[in-house]
């Protein structure tokens, strides 16, 4: 994959994102009222980036070289 730090995500973007510790590929998504990280396990983060101290989203997913 190539992360692109300079760009923003979008609705539905793949992005690293770190949760718990980890960096993870997630999707965002926005729905009604909030952001949302969504994981290939079928788990899901609220985001409030109001509260947040540090960014949680490191970058966008720009391009994948192999697929998986």
């Amino acid at each position: 994959m190539i992360i692109d730090r300079s760009l923003a995500p979008r609705h539905k973007s793949l992005v690293i994102a770190e949760c718990e510790g980890e960096h993870v590929v997630c999707r965002l998504v926005r729905n009604k009222h909030n952001w949302i990280l969504e994981r290939a396990d079928g788990t899901s983060t609220d985001l409030n980036f109001d509260e947040l101290a540090n960014p949680v989203i490191w970058g966008k997913v720009s391009y994948v070289i192999h697929e998986v």
